[in-house]
């Protein structure tokens, strides 16, 4: 993994856990929350914005593998 994934696979999963592992809903709460990111964890945002689609595709693979 790249160091943008690592940091972003960090946040999101910190979010996935904090919605009780409910894949959706973390989904829809990044989407509304954009600007709360930009704002308050500018390094995962500039992580995300690096990322392809595949590679943040890859990154929420390995967190949904355990399950």
């Amino acid at each position: 993994m790249t160091k943008d994934q690592i940091v972003f696979r960090t946040y999101f999963n910190k979010q996935f856990e904090a919605h009780n592992h409910d894949l959706f809903g973390t989904i829809i709460w990044w989407r509304n929350h954009g600007k709360y990111i930009f704002m308050n964890h500018e390094d995962v945002f500039t992580a995300y914005k690096n990322l392809s689609v595949e590679e943040v595709n890859q990154v929420i693979c390995e967190i949904l593998l355990p399950f």
